[in-house]
């Protein structure tokens, strides 16, 4: 890998969120050349965007679950993100739609983890991270599109700006998970009381844990733990949304609960 290269493709993708310009392919002559390579650059973009040299990550999400989104982005396989300090927001919660370029948000089933998913327990299956789980939510993963081109998007660029996530909003927690059968809940959004979309636990992935298990094989893949008490949100199960100032949203999951968002 090329440390130079790796530091300065960062310091862009970085630098475009300090000057509000949207997120960017990055320039090909500093553009990650695998996926090794913009996972480190996303190590040291989040670094930069914490402002310390070792953030205390409160979490991770998975990317790219659906075939078709990964053939967009010229991948074979999810990707995935951090979830960073101060990202994690409880239900019912408020924002303000100015603080966003362009805010989107996505309907997904976060867990809890009880205990550490190390590097030499892999490689994981849904049983094997299972036994770490404390705790589910119903949960929105916020994001900040910053204006994207998808036709023009790539993995590399969207993998070093972090899966371009800005938030996680948790709703109802429930450690009796085992006996809620979560692979196989239907879920349902509404947004100022009407329906907007439903969908399945089922449809990230087959599993809400299958995500967890790639999240866990990936990172182990580079040597790198999940810890306890981190959230990891495992894949939207309803379309991509994109709100409007005023709107009230909900996300219902049966057995899970609701979780909710107010849009300023």
């Amino acid at each position: 890998m090329d440390q130079e290269r790796i530091e300065k493709a960062a310091a862009f993708m970085h630098q475009t969120h300090i000057d509000g310009t949207g997120h960017q392919r990055i320039p090909e002559a500093i553009r990650p050349r695998d996926l090794d390579e913009a996972y480190a650059a996303q190590v040291v973009f989040h670094r930069l965007r914490a402002g310390a040299e070792s953030p205390a990550l409160a979490g991770y999400k998975i990317a790219a679950t659906s075939k078709a989104i990964q053939e967009q982005v010229g991948l074979h396989e999810p990707f995935l993100g951090a979830i960073l300090p101060g990202m994690v927001h409880r239900s019912p919660h408020a924002l303000d739609l100015d603080d966003y370029q362009q805010l989107g948000f996505e309907c997904e089933i976060a867990v809890e983890l009880g205990a550490d998913l190390r590097p030499d327990g892999a490689p994981f299956d849904r049983d094997a991270v299972a036994a770490a789980v404390c705790a589910v939510y119903p949960a929105f993963e916020l994001l900040d599109m910053r204006n994207c081109i998808l036709s023009g998007i790539d993995a590399t660029s969207s993998i070093t700006d972090n899966a371009m996530i800005s938030g996680v909003v948790l709703g109802p927690r429930t450690e009796a998970w085992r006996e809620c059968g979560i692979g196989d809940l239907a879920g349902r959004l509404s947004v100022n009381g009407e329906t907007r979309g439903e969908g399945n636990t089922r449809d990230a992935l087959g599993h809400p844990l299958e995500g967890l298990a790639w999240i866990a094989n990936n990172l182990a893949g580079r040597g790198l733990s999940m810890r306890s008490g981190m959230v990891v949100i495992t894949g939207s199960i309803i379309a991509t949304q994109f709100p409007g100032s005023g709107d009230r949203v909900a996300y219902e999951v049966e057995k899970l609960g609701r979780v909710e968002l107010q849009v300023g």
